[in-house]
């Protein structure tokens, strides 16, 4: 969902997107205790809407997986074997019953064994390498498990993070679930400079500050080392996100699973 990515130097993981909020997410494990840890955690996780677990087989691929809902996005989780390779699959905006997801899963094959032995000869000759490129690949590809519906903004939940109130359209707060940093989305009709402002009135020592980010014109205020208030005018009024014990690339992170109805600029 953060785009399509094969990295030739990381054969375990790869990400195909079809639209934003549509994709899939594909990650081989070496053991199958890994393989089952991380899917039954994801199946603990991810509880709204789920649906019985089943399993079943699409071309080689031998699979067990359950669908669930994505606040009203289809989504599901499966782990499987293909032809003895340990695999889980992470679909947005598809179940486990739709024809796409039959139709890419079933294309699903092991390399030749020549591309298999030249990639495990390039693993041996840069583990450092690898290490910081695959790093770089999981934090480009960011797996999107909840989409929230705001006031003319999709945002996208990535991983990691807990649920603490549902109030969308207008407000939508979850938490990081390593740090604790709780994290506001809020909806408006002022402008952002106006709600910014209003902010900023009841402080003291704190300048408001402006940003681009994703494409984005934002303004707000840094409160404190760790904490982001910050909007952006939408064409319903405005989009503020409060965050508390966060860091600019955990506000990237966040601002690049929006869609938003912007104003246009004269």
């Amino acid at each position: 969902s953060g785009g399509d990515v094969l990295d030739e130097t990381d054969t375990r993981y790869f990400s195909v997107k079809k639209s934003f909020f549509s994709s899939f997410d594909f990650k081989t494990e070496e053991t199958d205790e890994n393989m089952t840890a991380s899917y039954n955690y994801n199946k603990e996780t991810y509880t709204n809407g789920q649906k019985p677990e089943t399993s079943g087989t699409f071309g080689s691929l031998e699979w067990t997986g359950f669908d669930y809902d994505g606040a009203g996005t289809p989504c599901f989780e499966l782990y499987g074997k293909i032809e003895g390779i340990n695999v889980r699959v992470s679909g947005i905006g598809f179940t486990l019953s739709d024809s796409e997801t039959k139709e890419v899963l079933g294309s699903l094959a092991l390399k030749a064994s020549d591309e298999a032995e030249t990639a495990d000869s390039g693993e041996a000759a840069g583990a450092e390498a690898e290490e910081e490129t695959a790093a770089g690949t999981e934090e480009a590809a960011v797996n999107y498990i909840q989409v929230v519906e705001m006031d003319h903004v999709r945002a996208g939940i990535p991983e990691g993070y807990t649920v603490i109130k549902d109030a969308a359209p207008k407000q939508f707060i979850f938490k990081n679930v390593e740090t604790g940093g709780q994290i506001g989305y809020w909806c408006g009709k002022d402008t952002a400079d106006e709600q910014i402002q209003k902010s900023l009135n009841t402080l003291e020592n704190v300048e408001k500050q402006e940003w681009d980010i994703g494409g984005v014109h934002w303004v707000g205020y840094i409160p404190y080392e760790g904490g982001y208030d910050l909007a952006c005018d939408t064409t319903a009024g405005y989009f503020m996100i409060d965050m508390e014990y966060g860091t600019m690339e955990e506000l990237e992170k966040l601002i690049a699973g929006l869609e938003m109805d912007l104003p246009d600029i004269p």
